[in-house]
């Protein structure tokens, strides 16, 4: 999952817990510790282009104070999931198709299994012949 999608969803549970504008800092701080706070701001920056979230304009180190998830996130979480959902169906029908018939194709099998037993059948006659003529 890449780093927006991870942040949207987690701004998603954060909105769910606090509703409507919830501070950043904590979520920051519990969920990326790690994060370059320039890397966070510009994928910040990106998902407020698309529209996914609405930020304040107060920014401590260029990270927003307060963030409100659109509901053109939710939107494309549920086409993300159709999309899945749709592609699942498709590759598990294709497991379910039933398989071509064999009957069509040559089977190799048997004509060795008859070559075979006709070999067997021919060396047996002649270590008769031979065990005879002893």
């Amino acid at each position: 999952m890449e780093l927006t999608d991870q942040i949207l969803t987690t701004f998603m549970a954060e909105d769910k817990e606090q509703g409507n504008f919830f501070s950043l800092g904590p979520v920051v701080a519990k969920h990326y510790p790690r994060h370059a706070p320039a890397r966070l701001a510009k994928t910040l920056a990106r998902l407020e282009e698309k529209g996914f979230i609405k930020t304040s304009t107060r920014k401590i180190k260029g990270i927003p104070e307060f963030v409100k998830v659109t509901s053109a996130a939710y939107t494309y979480f549920e086409e993300k999931e159709n999309q899945r959902a749709t592609w699942e169906h498709r590759r598990r029908s294709e497991f379910r198709r039933p398989p071509e018939p064999a009957a069509d194709l040559p089977q190799p099998g048997r004509l060795k299994f008859a070559l075979y037993y006709v070999f067997g059948v021919l060396s047996g006659a002649a270590l008769m012949w031979i065990k005879l003529a002893l």
